[in-house]
Parts: C-alpha cells; sequence; structure tokens
C-alpha cells in the first residue's frame, strides 16, 4: 500500500490496512520518495519511474517466507492511484491492483492555482524564469503580506 504525496503511513490503516489484517491478509506500508518520511526525513524528491520503487519493494516482499508471491496486490491512494498504475506497466507480479482513485495528470493539481503568465512560462519551457519567481514567492512572510482576501460570492437563492 501506498499513499501520494500528503499521506501519512498510519492513515494506510483506514484506508484498507486494517481491513486486510481483520481478514488475516498480510499488509505492508512504505514511503517511497517524495512521501512523508522519505521527503522530510530524508529529503528525497518524488521519481516518476515508479516502477523502479515498486520492483524492489516486491524483491523484499517475495524473499520471505511468509508472503505468498503469486497472490500480491497493489494499492496506490491519491497521487499513489497515479504511480502504482504507471509500476504496473512494467512489473508484472502483481496480480491485481487498486488505483484510488487513479490520477491520470498529478501536474493537474500542482498547477490549478498558477496564475496565467506562470502557466505560460511553465509550458514554454523557461524553467529557470518559472523557478525564479516561485521562490521570489516562497518566502512566507512575502506571501503574508502580500495576500488578499478572497471575495466570496453568496447565492440568494441557497
Amino acid at each position: 500500500m501506498t499513499n501520494g504525496s500528503d499521506g501519512t503511513l498510519p492513515s494506510l490503516l483506514s484506508y484498507g490496512a486494517g481491513e486486510a489484517l481483520a481478514r488475516g491478509w498480510n499488509a505492508f506500508l512504505f514511503d517511497g520518495p517524495g512521501q512523508q518520511s522519505m521527503l522530510f526525513e530524508h529529503q528525497v524528491p518524488f521519481r516518476p519511474d515508479w516502477e523502479a520503487v515498486l520492483t524492489p519493494v516486491l524483491d523484499t516482499l517475495v524473499s520471505r517466507t511468509d508472503v505468498d508471491g503469486e497472490a500480491l496486490v497493489g494499492y496506490g491512494i491519491s497521487q499513489g492511484g497515479y504511480w502504482i498504475t504507471r509500476a504496473l506497466a512494467f512489473e508484472h507480479r502483481l496480480r491485481a491492483a487498486v488505483a484510488d482513485p487513479g490520477v491520470v495528470d498529478v501536474s493537474a493539481s500542482w498547477t490549478a492555482a498558477l496564475p496565467e503568465p506562470l502557466l505560460d512560462l511553465l509550458h514554454a519551457g523557461r524553467r529557470e524564469h518559472f523557478d525564479a519567481l516561485l521562490r521570489a514567492h516562497a518566502d512566507p512572510a512575502r506571501a503574508r503580506s502580500a495576500a488578499t482576501p478572497t471575495p466570496r460570492t453568496t447565492c440568494s437563492t441557497c
């Protein structure tokens, strides 16, 4: 079982690991690159080739005597739903996998709030300029002072 970028290992207990254990199944939870402990404690960033993450995990699991290598199932939640499907294209030892939900474009949520000038730089491949502008606005003190309340619209018939 693997999360996306914002989930913790304990949260996976309520997303299926607890139920698996209650049924007498094994459950293996892990943080991969860009996830929780790997990112925050070890500074290991995301990588797009999740099969390079999943294959060593499966190698480790099938080396155990208490694991049936013919009955492996993968589960990816949130961005993990994208990673698990990517890994399945290369790693064929899983009998089934759940993408919860399947994410088609992981960048969609990251770019949705970007202003059009930044998106234009990103799409034009002007990485250095894009990164410089993001760094300039990443200062929390500056961001607080520049923040303006978003006007709320109300519905008179609701």
